[in-house]
């Protein structure tokens, strides 16, 4: 057995490449957040790395179902019956005050559509469910590399679609629901946007992209300047050649939300790119495609942030920037 892992440890070695090991790269980051990670290039597409990545996100499952939540809040666990017949968890995080009809956050979760919830994104929910006493309701979406477009996404749209057909029965107000998605998760909230509005479902409260993909083509400038930092440049197109895999289908529009020809009609929009990041330019491209078409836009780029700073709540600066972003839901929550 001893043999066998390192056999295996020795082929992963050869699938990560240390960033600092490539060349010497000092970005400005801000002073009030962490050092970040030193970055490492992975191929998702790696048997290996594939392999390697199950057993840790095993882990992280089962530190998920066991995530506890503040005395007075309340976490629970649902049950969405999708359009293809798959069972999708769904887990719910809000203030434990009995109070009825609450605003809605439907949270899609980043990782690169490769990683399941983490408990990251449970920290985050019980600050938003804190401060804006709202529902947020993460879906636990199924990911690569078994499930390419457009499964990962038709679950997040079923998710949605479910608890606004079914908001009494969960206290939510339906004229009160808002999209939420970071990284590969701002890419599925943002195509959500785009297939409530063709489908004609409801009248989104707002939609809220964080660092988020919205592009293949890894043609903007930052993809350059950038490509060492946090989130490394050359990990992307691997994620998004799992992800396209079977094609688009003619569903291009929803698979890459930049690509597509009409922003109108599309809801309330907060867009923050993080400046030190090579996902940055395609986001603020996003965000200028929808002050185009007219949709009231707020881009807000976090200077001297990197790709997941948010996950450090003790830090000074995403202390501020998790207090905006409450005050920018509270505003969507009350048109």
């Amino acid at each position: 057995m001893l043999i066998y892992e390192v056999v295996l440890y020795n082929k992963i070695i050869n699938c990560y490449r240390r960033a600092e090991e490539m060349q010497e790269v000092c970005y400005d980051y801000n002073p009030e957040l962490k050092k970040p990670p030193v970055p490492t290039v992975v191929d998702f597409e790696n048997k290996t790395v594939q392999f390697f990545s199950t057993l840790t996100f095993k882990k992280e499952t089962r530190r998920v179902k066991q995530y506890k939540v503040p005395d007075d809040f309340r976490k629970d666990l649902f049950t969405v019956s999708c359009q293809d017949g798959y069972h999708l968890k769904c887990y719910s995080i809000e203030k434990d005050n009995g109070r009825k009809n609450k605003p809605a956050i439907l949270y899609f979760h980043g990782g690169g559509f490769v990683s399941p919830l983490q408990t990251v994104i449970f920290d985050n929910a019980v600050y938003y469910a804190g401060e804006l006493d709202c529902k947020v309701i993460m879906p636990e979406y199924r990911v690569l590399p078994k499930h390419p477009f457009p499964t990962p996404l038709n679950d997040c749209y079923d998710a949605l679609k479910y608890f606004v057909e079914n908001a009494s029965k969960y206290g939510i107000n339906q004229e009160k629901i808002l999209v939420y998605g970071d990284s590969a998760g701002g890419c599925l909230a943002a195509a959500v946007t785009h297939m409530v509005r063709d489908y004609k479902l409801i009248n989104l409260a707002g939609q809220m992209l964080i660092y988020p993909t919205v592009d293949n083509t890894f043609a903007f400038p930052s993809m350059k300047t950038f490509k060492l930092a946090a989130w490394p440049a050359d990990s992307t197109p691997s994620i998004w050649r799992l992800y396209l895999k079977n094609g688009y289908g003619n569903l291009e529009k929803y698979a890459v939300p930049l690509k597509c020809t009409d922003f109108t009609g599309l809801p309330t929009a907060y867009v923050e790119p993080q400046e030190i990041d090579c996902l940055r330019d395609e986001a603020i491209a996003y965000a200028n495609k929808l002050k185009e078409a007219g949709i009231s836009t707020e881009l807000n780029i976090i200077k001297g942030s990197y790709h997941g700073a948010d996950a450090d709540h003790s830090s000074p600066l995403i202390q501020r920037v998790l207090k905006h972003r409450c005050e920018v839901m509270s505003r969507m929550f009350a048109k």
